[in-house]
């Protein structure tokens, strides 16, 4: 259910912008039809334990690479459970990068940096 204030700006959360995204890979082909349901079930535990996560005292502003530190652990964890297979994972990877660009990109750059540190010492 969407709450008024959401309605009226025009924003969807992010597990709604994410279906969005699943949805529109899913109409062009780049996912099929089959594992929708399996990667949407996926969306919605992922964004559960995110908002546990939250509640339970986490900042809400994380640091990209602790966030997709985070989602990656989750989708693992999925994949574990026997709830995605490895090839859905990379599929669920895949839309977490096509919505957020910008933020996997930064998260990628600080894990090169760590590691390049970590080599240097």
């Amino acid at each position: 259910m969407t709450s008024i204030s959401a309605a009226g700006s025009g924003y969807l959360p992010p597990l709604q912008q994410l279906q969005k995204e699943l949805q529109s890979e899913v109409t062009a082909g780049k996912i099929s039809s089959v594992d929708q349901d399996a990667l949407t079930s996926a969306l919605r535990d992922i964004d559960s334990s995110l908002q546990g996560g939250r509640l339970s005292g986490s900042s809400s502003k994380k640091a990209p690479d602790d966030l997709k530190a985070k989602i990656d652990d989750l989708i693992a964890g999925e994949v574990s459970g026997g709830k995605l297979t490895n090839d859905q994972a990379t599929e669920l990877r895949g839309v977490f990068e096509a919505h957020f660009p910008r933020e996997v990109a930064a998260a990628r750059a600080v894990l090169v940096e760590q590691s390049a540190r970590r080599h240097h010492r």
